[in-house]
């Protein structure tokens, strides 16, 4: 599952569409991107159910951060 951020808002991304989750979930699941990876199991049982007749053609380039502000960064 490849996943990132659009406008703030967290999206799956998959064939070079992205679908926004809250949307797609009818609110059940948050837009915020921590909120949503704090609900990953949640996210995991949706997803595979998701309609992606909403999703929006997107470039990588236009993706952000999957986690656009991460509590703790790791460094080797």
């Amino acid at each position: 599952m490849k996943f990132g951020t659009l406008d703030d808002r967290f999206v799956l991304v998959r064939d070079g569409r992205a679908l926004d989750v809250a949307i797609a979930s009818d609110d059940v699941l948050p837009a915020d991107p921590v909120a949503v990876l704090a609900r990953w199991d949640d996210l995991l049982a949706w997803e595979p159910t998701a309609d992606w007749s909403g999703g929006v053609a997107v470039t990588d380039a236009e993706l952000g951060p999957p986690v656009p502000n991460p509590r703790q960064v790791f460094a080797i």
